[in-house]
């Protein structure tokens, strides 16, 4: 499991915009994975790598700011979060941190 990890952490030094998530379309790929939002978490626990986990609380904070709010659409916030240079994992902290504040 640590080779594993390993080569996961090796895929997410080279991630780019466009490619956001090479680790976790790796283990989508290994397992054939289809639901793959724990796996998203696990990437971002375990590997460290890149994810933007959507819960009730980010959801309602990207709302507020008219930003992409369904689970599809991690992919997308993490290419922008490395877009914009950032770390999606603390942008996505800072999103939870904030969230609920927004009421429809």
């Amino acid at each position: 499991m640590g080779e594993y990890v390993a080569r996961l952490q090796d895929l997410e030094r080279h991630a780019t915009p466009k490619n956001p998530m090479p680790a976790l379309d790796a283990i989508i790929a290994d397992h054939k994975a289809t639901g793959w939002k724990t796996l998203s978490v696990f990437v971002r626990d375990c590997v460290r790598g890149n994810s933007f986990p959507i819960d009730s609380l980010v959801r309602k904070e990207l709302l507020r700011h008219g930003l992409p709010d369904e689970e599809r659409d991690e992919r997308l916030l993490v290419g922008l979060s490395l877009e914009a240079g950032r770390n999606p994992r603390q942008i996505a902290r800072m999103f939870y941190a904030a969230g609920g504040e927004y009421e429809q």
